[in-house]
C-alpha cells in the first residue's frame, strides 16, 4: 500500500514560449486539478510571447509529482518550456522581508526609446542598489506598421531595495534629463501614491512650451540680462527669488500690449490637451503650480480647464509692467 508523505514545499514554477489562445486558464486549470496553495503569480505577455510565473506550497511528495508530471506534459501540449525551483522557508523570507518599505516605481517616458538612453537609468539604478523586480508597458500597444502613427512609449519599473542615497540618486536623474531624450518620474510605491487624486503642472516648459519670462524679456530689450541671471539661478549662484525679483525688476516699464501679444502666442506642449482632459475625465483634479505669472496662468486655465490656478501676479500701472 502507497503512503503519501506529507511535506511543505515551495516550488517556483516558470513558464515561457508562445503564447496562444486560452493559454493561461489551461495552465491555471491543470493547477486547480491538484491539492495545493498558490501563493503568488503573475504574467507578462510581449508580442505573443508569454511568460507565466507561480509560486505554490505543496503538501505532500505524491500530490508534487503529480502535479510536475502534468505541468510538464500539459506545458509541451503548449509549446511552452517550463522550470521548476524549489524555495527554502529562509529565502521566502527574506524576499517578504525585501518587500517591506523599499519598493519604488520609475516611469519613463520617450517618443521612441532608445538604448543610449536607457542605458545611463539602468546603470544608476544599479549604483544605488536598485533591483528591478517587474517592468509594465503603461502605454499603448506597439504598432509595427512604420507608416502608422507610433511616437510615444511609457514604462514602469518596479523597483525594490535600500538606496544608498536618494537625494544624489534625484539629482543624477535630473543631470540626465539635460541630454536624454526622455522624460522620467522616480516615486516610493505606497498606497497614498496609489491614491492621489490632484494632479499638479508646472506651466512655463511644461504645459507651455518656452518660457514666458524670456519672451517677455526680449519684448522689453533686455533678453541677454534676463538669460545671465536665470542661468545663475540654474547653476545655484543666486536662489530663486533673487533671480526672480531681478528678472522682473529689468522688465520695468514693459506695456501691456505686450503681454496680449505674448499671451496670443503661447504654443502648448504636445500632449498636453489630451493628457489633462483624460485624466480629469478619470475623476482628477487639477492645478497649475506656477513661479511664472496669473495673466498667462489663467489663459492656460481656460484653454486646457484646469481647476485651479496658482502664479504671481504682475503689477499693472496705467497700462505698463511696474
Amino acid at each position: 500500500m502507497t503512503t503519501k508523505q506529507h511535506i511543505s514545499k515551495n516550488i517556483l514554477v516558470n513558464l515561457t514560449g508562445p503564447y496562444t489562445v486560452n493559454c493561461t486558464s489551461k495552465i491555471i486549470e491543470l493547477l486547480t486539478s491538484h491539492s495545493l496553495n498558490i501563493k503568488d503569480m503573475g504574467q507578462a505577455v510581449i508580442h505573443k510571447s508569454v511568460n507565466f510565473s507561480f509560486l505554490i506550497n505543496v503538501s505532500s511528495e505524491f500530490e508534487m509529482a503529480m502535479m510536475l508530471k502534468d505541468l510538464v506534459f500539459g506545458s509541451a501540449q503548449l509549446g511552452l518550456q517550463v522550470r521548476f525551483n524549489v524555495i527554502n522557508e529562509e529565502q521566502d523570507l527574506n524576499h517578504l522581508e525585501d518587500e517591506s518599505d523599499n519598493q519604488f516605481i520609475l516611469t519613463l517616458l520617450s517618443k521612441s526609446l532608445a538604448s543610449k538612453d536607457l542605458g545611463p537609468v539602468v546603470q544608476a539604478l544599479k549604483e544605488q542598489g536598485l533591483e528591478v523586480m517587474r517592468i509594465n508597458r503603461l502605454s499603448e500597444k506597439p504598432i509595427l506598421n512604420t507608416s502608422a502613427s507610433n511616437d510615444r512609449l511609457c514604462i514602469e519599473f518596479i523597483l525594490e531595495g535600500k538606496p544608498k542615497n536618494l537625494t544624489d540618486f534625484r539629482s543624477n536623474i535630473l543631470e540626465m534629463l539635460r541630454y536624454l531624450d526622455i522624460d522620467i518620474a522616480f516615486q516610493q510605491s505606497t498606497p497614498f501614491r496609489r491614491n492621489r487624486r490632484l494632479v499638479c503642472f508646472d506651466m512655463d516648459s511644461t504645459l507651455i512650451e518656452g518660457e514666458v519670462i524670456d519672451e517677455l524679456a526680449k519684448k522689453a530689450g533686455v533678453g541677454e540680462q534676463v538669460a545671465i541671471i536665470t542661468k545663475q539661478a540654474m547653476q545655484g549662484e543666486i536662489d530663486f527669488n533673487q533671480s526672480f525679483e531681478r528678472r522682473v525688476k529689468l522688465l520695468k516699464g514693459l506695456p501691456e500690449s505686450c503681454l496680449k501679444s505674448i499671451a496670443d502666442n503661447l504654443k502648448l506642449t504636445e500632449g498636453a490637451e489630451k493628457l489633462v482632459k483624460t485624466i480629469t475625465a478619470l475623476g482628477y483634479k487639477t492645478a497649475i503650480l506656477s513661479g511664472g505669472f496669473t495673466y498667462f496662468g489663467r489663459i492656460i486655465q481656460d484653454r486646457l480647464g484646469i481647476d485651479y490656478m496658482y502664479a504671481n501676479e504682475l503689477d499693472i500701472k496705467e497700462g505698463k509692467v511696474t
